[in-house]
């Protein structure tokens, strides 16, 4: 893969711009060449390779600029050979020196970017983990936007009643704390997920370790039983492989035939064994699974009807300030109170309405992922067992074939005559 390569090198190809190259995280010696490369930026960009150690621009117009050989020093300070010399620590120092505002302007730029890609990074990881947590979607301020743009313009109108912007300002301060209490219970359901997850798999791996175990013991008390039947039929060959086929008696060839079966009695008896250990092994986990199951199902129940009940809590606040919202528009009299209490009622439902969604969403999010992060457990737990039993039963055919392949009976010689 790109980002292991160590050496780069590219002549000729007329390239103008050093880029693209800071996910190659392990490049050390860098040769460009006898290409165009005239910006300085270029020199800049190679600060991001950390392992870079050496460096040849031979052949590119960046060379004619003057100093360019002490830039190179101050502004790459990790590398140790430019254009196949050792970059001298003395150069390094002063150039380093000359440059030092530039540098530091450099480097204020490095940081910034960095806390920039770092932050960015944290926000990913959130969001990530806020789906994880089936809480994405029910971010306080987020679920107030979607509430209160359903129908923009009528709630502005809305807000043109006296006191009504005050009344929504409360509603709006006592939702987030509702909805924060929902958001951190969510995190809070996560991390005993994640938990009761490690717990489970940790087990799944001690059983597997064990079965391991067992199944290598079986192998070994085989192979030493398997050692002493081959150096047996190697014995017996040793005996008859030089007599002449009619001198064989029957029952030295029932002898050879005993001893053959006895073997593949053996190898059978072992397919037995490594097979029982298996199913062993797929009912343990199949019990864990079950069990883990059941303790999901119960702590996903727990956490939609937690959080059914801090929705509740929010519908019914937005009930109340709908009904504020109501005396208020009733002081008015008159038409344009009815087109008022008609806007207030239609913002009332469609704030109730995306309570509702965001609800039957999060009922899906929960159940879907549970379904399937369990069908997932299952497939990979099919797929492993199904490439054990597969190993099974190419290793017994191995030491199966051992025994076939070594030649006891000498073989009579076919002639053919012609008539």
């Amino acid at each position: 893969m790109q980002k292991n390569i160590k050496v780069l090198a590219i002549f000729n190809n007329s390239i103008e711009q050093i880029e693209n190259l800071h996910h190659m995280t392990k490049l050390e010696v860098l040769r460009l060449g006898n290409n165009k490369i005239s910006d300085r930026e270029s020199i800049l960009y190679m600060r991001k390779l950390q392992n870079l150690k050496t460096l040849s621009l031979k052949g590119n117009p960046i060379t004619n600029m003057k100093d360019f050989e002490g830039f190179v020093a101050a502004f790459l300070p990790g590398l140790v050979y430019f254009e196949f010399k050792m970059v001298n620590s003395r150069t390094r120092r002063i150039f380093t020196e000359l440059f030092q505002g530039e540098l530091f302007k450099v480097q204020g730029k490095e940081e910034n970017e960095e806390s920039k890609a770092k932050l960015q990074k944290e926000e990913k990881e959130l969001k990530e983990r806020e789906k994880k947590a089936f809480v994405d979607k029910l971010r306080g301020i987020d679920l107030l936007n979607s509430m209160f743009t359903e129908h923009l313009t009528e709630e502005e109108k809305v807000g043109e009643v006296q006191k009504a912007l005050e009344c929504q300002e409360k509603f709006k301060n006592d939702f987030l704390v509702i909805l924060s209490k929902l958001y951190n219970l969510g995190l809070q359901e996560l991390e005993e997920r994640e938990i009761e997850w490690k717990r489970i798999d940790e087990g799944i791996d001690l059983a597997k370790l064990e079965l391991e175990k067992d199944s290598l013991q079986t192998i070994q008390i085989f192979s030493e039983v398997k050692q002493d039947m081959l150096d047996r039929m190697i014995e017996l060959g040793d005996q008859l492989l030089d007599l002449d086929p009619d001198s064989i008696s029957e029952l030295q060839v029932q002898e050879v035939e005993t001893y053959r079966e006895e073997y593949r009695m053996k190898c059978k008896e072992l397919n037995k064994n490594l097979l029982k250990h298996e199913v062993i092994l797929i009912n343990s986990i199949e019990s864990m699974i079950e069990a883990y199951e059941q303790k999901l199902g119960s702590m996903t129940a727990r956490f939609l009807n937690s959080c059914g009940g801090f929705l509740q809590e929010a519908r019914d606040l937005e009930t109340l300030y709908f009904q504020y919202l109501l005396e208020l528009v009733d002081t008015f009299g008159g038409i344009r109170t009815d087109t008022l209490l008609s806007l207030v009622a239609l913002c009332h439902d469609a704030h109730q309405k995306v309570l509702d969604r965001r609800q039957e969403g999060l009922r899906l999010a929960v159940n879907t992922w549970r379904e399937d992060h369990f069908r997932h457990i299952r497939e990979t737990e099919f797929n492993r067992s199904r490439s054990r039993v597969l190993e099974i039963s190419q290793y017994v055919d191995c030491v199966r074939q051992e025994l076939e392949d070594i030649e006891v009976l000498p073989q009579a010689e076919c002639v053919e005559t012609e008539e």
